[in-house]
């Protein structure tokens, strides 16, 4: 589980966290994993004597939440040329600060692939507001307040 939840964050950028629904025999239970490690739910449903909670779980994500509520970060738009889930890769939109906003081109030039980590992307980038400007290198990283910053290693 652990390995799918490092794939799926590894290939969606800006994805903090990610939801999961574990099967054991009969039973099912939920874990949230993100970088500073998994949170599985203590009860375990049976899915065959409690089908409800289970059809609420299977339907809830998909038809009521949006991608933040899924674990995009909330500082990441999708650019018009775009669209989140679509087959196209979007063209980001990243917060930079209250009046600044890069626009990420193309597919990640680097990501990281780890599960608990600080969840790095490296996007070429321009600032939206300067569509003829050069490109610039973006790197996105994910840290805990505690953490030491990469420039202080």
């Amino acid at each position: 589980m652990a390995d799918t939840a490092r794939i799926l964050t590894a290939a969606t950028p800006f994805l903090r966290f990610c939801l999961h629904i574990m099967f054991c025999a009969k039973n099912f239970s939920l874990a949230l994993f993100d970088p500073r490690g998994p949170i599985i739910s203590i009860k375990a449903y049976n899915f065959q004597t409690r089908l409800e909670p289970f059809i609420c779980i299977i339907r809830r994500p998909p038809c009521e939440m949006t991608a933040y509520d899924h674990g995009l970060d909330t500082t990441v738009r999708a650019h018009t040329h775009g669209c989140l889930g679509s087959i196209h890769y979007p063209s980001y939109l990243i917060k930079i600060s209250d009046e600044t906003w890069y626009r990420a081109e193309c597919v990640p030039l680097w990501l990281s692939t780890s599960l608990f980590g600080r969840g790095t992307v490296v996007f070429n980038a321009r600032d939206h507001s300067e569509p003829n400007e050069p490109l610039r290198v973006l790197k996105n990283a994910w840290r805990e307040d505690g953490r030491l910053k990469v420039s202080d290693l």
